[in-house]
């Protein structure tokens, strides 16, 4: 994403008067500015004004303070801040304009130790996870053949036994999707809105954004991260899942099933969480 900086303009509106005002400016990507004040509204006759130029900058608050010098009516020109454009620092977008704003560059980089611990977080730390375990362990335990032969006990321990392995698959799902691959194939694991306010568009902008996402450079491709980790825990989960009557849940068949049903349940958690459900929220409880 090209980053623009912003043409800042000064209208001094003071008639016949003397330009003595200090410009502070915080440094952005270390450019030199000179900025041409002057009275929009008098006649060049009248006109009276300063051209500043930057000095070095002030040691403790990194601010450059600007040097006022005299200018002669012809000088007036109506651009004040021109920038001298200098390539992007060390941890900048490669490819982007090198000018920035000021939010942009207070913006802090999303690091590896971001990623793993936003995996963390969002994996283990939050509620709604651990919401969907016990509704999955629920269904499935519904839909697993009744065996007379065993007790209640016997029946509370295959829940406990199933919530576990769900527990394990997802949780493995999260931290190599949202930690792992993320820092390997240097992609944002965070979901991104839509600029659209139109349903249907939002709608489709959420379900691809599991199969596509933006790279280092800005540009879309394929979602590594989401695709790779859905792949690598649903085959992972061969290693603690079980077999049960009349369900198979281990070899290559299962394992691209649980995978195709991770890839349509991340689908699902864009659309209703990532992507509506701040605009559900808001109508809802006004706020």
């Amino acid at each position: 994403m090209k980053n623009c900086f912003v043409i800042v303009s000064i209208v001094l509106v003071l008639g016949e008067a003397t330009a003595s005002a200090q410009i502070r400016l915080r440094p952005v990507m270390n450019e030199r500015s000179e900025a041409i004040i002057h009275n929009a509204g008098t006649t060049p006759s009248s006109f009276t004004g300063a051209l500043y130029s930057p000095a070095a900058p002030n040691s403790a608050t990194g601010e450059y303070a600007f040097r006022e010098s005299a200018i002669t009516p012809q000088a007036a020109r109506p651009v004040l801040l021109i920038p001298r454009q200098t390539p992007a620092r060390q941890g900048g977008v490669p490819g982007s304009d090198p000018r920035v704003t000021a939010s942009d560059a207070a913006e802090k980089p999303f690091t590896a130790a971001d990623k793993f611990r936003y995996a963390v977080e969002t994996t283990l730390l939050e509620p709604t996870p651990y919401i969907y375990y016990a509704l999955s362990t629920a269904y499935t335990q519904l839909r697993e053949t009744s065996q007379p032969l065993k007790s209640n006990g016997d029946k509370f321990v295959d829940v406990l036994t199933r919530y576990a392995i769900t527990f394990a698959t997802g949780t493995t799902k999260g931290l190599l999707a949202s930690g792992v691959y993320p820092i390997l194939f240097k992609e944002d694991p965070r979901y991104k809105p839509s600029p659209n306010p139109a349903f249907g568009p939002r709608v489709l902008y959420a379900t691809s954004r599991v199969f596509v996402t933006e790279g280092p450079s800005g540009r879309k491709r394929p979602n590594y991260s989401r695709l790779f980790g859905d792949l690598s825990a649903s085959a992972l989960a061969n290693l603690w899942e079980r077999n049960t009557l009349h369900h198979c849940r281990i070899g290559v068949g299962p394992t691209f099933r649980r995978f195709g049903l991770m890839l349509a349940f991340d689908a699902l958690r864009f659309v209703v969480m990532k992507e509506l459900g701040p605009t559900i929220k808001k109508k809802v409880f006004h706020r």
